[in-house]
Parts: structure tokens; sequence; C-alpha cells
């Protein structure tokens, strides 16, 4: 098994009966599909890797960026699981833009997700409140660990 060793970023469009559980799902939009992805990526993987998800609103349609540490070797079988957590699409023009994954090689391309983060992390509080951004707890420790060395 490779490590998942460099930063990705995907954004996952949900078919419109995911979206719709997520919505009413009692612990929230983010809680069921951090779930629906953990489940997916077990499946797939047989472990789940460290990742962050924010949601996002285009044209009132909620979906999710996310940022997932994996090896570029990796990304056929993240494809499968990102897919499956999404849901299937009943027409082809949902399914084709239905999940984009991107490298993120350099601290700039990482910058410029963060800040399109932000923006999406704005757009979907009218729909989803406070709860907009889910970090596991390795992810977490990474992240600190970067600002504090960015501000040393």
């Amino acid at each position: 098994m490779a490590p998942f060793n460099k930063p990705h970023f995907a954004t996952l469009n949900l078919n419109p009966t995911v979206e719709a559980q997520a919505k009413a799902d009692p612990a929230g939009f983010l809680d069921h599909n951090r779930r629906n992805l953990a489940k997916a990526f077990k499946k797939n993987f047989g472990y789940v890797p460290d990742f962050l998800i924010v949601a996002g609103d285009e044209h009132r349609r909620l979906h999710q960026h996310i940022i997932i540490i994996m090896d570029d070797n990796e990304l056929l079988r993240a494809r499968e699981a990102f897919l499956a957590a999404g849901g299937t699409w009943s027409h082809k023009r949902g399914a084709g833009r239905q999940l984009d994954i991107q490298a993120l090689p350099t601290p700039a391309d990482v910058d410029t997700v963060a800040n399109y983060l932000a923006k999406n992390m704005n757009q979907a509080s009218a729909q989803l409140g406070d709860k907009k951004l889910y970090v596991s707890r390795p992810a977490r420790a990474v992240a600190e660990r970067l600002y504090e060395a960015e501000r040393a």
C-alpha cells in the first residue's frame, strides 16, 4: 500500500438524493458527508486517509471541497471512493461534472485553494450556519505545525 503523502484538491458534487439526505441528517450536512467519505475510503483502501472537507454553495447547490493527502498512484481508487460517497448520477451531464481532482504541488497552489475555500464557506453559510468545515485530527496537527513554522 502506497503512503498518502501529497495534498490533492477535489470538488465533489453530490447527486440530488445524497444532497437531500445530508441536509436532512440531524448530525449535519458535513458529518453526513464525512461518514460517507470515510466509509467509501475504508472499503476501497482498508483505511481512511487524512482529509479536510469544506462545504460549498454554487447556485444554491451544496457540494464539497476536499483536501486529501494521497500519492498520485492512488488517484484511480480515490476517484472510485469519491464517486461512491457522492452517489450515482442518473444522467451523463451530472456524472461528467461530479468530480474534479488535482494535485497541489506548491505552497502557492495551497494558498490559492485556501482563499477559494474561504469564499465557498461564506457562500454555504446561508444553508448550513456554522458547520462548514471538517478537519481530521492528523490533518489538523499537520496544519498547526505548518502554521507555526510559517510564523517562526
